[in-house]
């Protein structure tokens, strides 16, 4: 009986594992995923981000960005609510939703959906603003 018990203690903590290891593969490709957008829209070595809120995956060593605690000091906005103060609207804005695309300030957006990561950007603002994208990214405009 004790060995049972013993057996499913181990396949229970071994998928436990597993499940958290899966999970940190998800936020270090969303970091990465964000590192390549960031590099995109801005012809800065190493941009500044502000984020409304916290993004797990902004936190995790962040090489090739520098996270600020005010949208005045960001290159680039991070909107992860369905408002933007006005002051953080005249930055680089990507949304975490479909639908912050509809916003006028924004740039483009990365956000999840069935499991698969969903980056969209707005030609006519990109155009607007000079920016060019890499050639990994130029398929993500509409």
């Amino acid at each position: 009986m004790v060995w049972i018990g013993v057996s499913i203690l181990k396949k229970l903590l071994l998928s436990l594992l597993l499940v958290s290891f899966l999970f940190c593969d998800d936020i270090e490709i969303e970091k990465n995923i964000y590192e390549t957008i960031f590099l995109a829209l801005v012809e800065v070595e190493k941009p500044s981000v502000y984020s409304e809120s916290t993004i797990e995956s902004l936190g995790l060593r962040p090489a090739l960005f520098i996270q600020v605690d005010s949208c005045s000091k960001a290159d680039i906005v991070v909107m992860t609510k369905s408002t933007l103060p006005k002051e953080c609207q005249e930055k680089v804005v990507v949304g975490t939703r479909y639908r912050h695309l509809r916003k006028p300030f924004v740039f483009g957006a990365f956000f999840w959906q069935k499991g698969r990561p969903n980056i969209l950007f707005k030609r006519t603002k990109l155009e607007e603003n000079n920016i060019t994208l890499t050639s990994k990214l130029i398929d993500y405009m509409e």
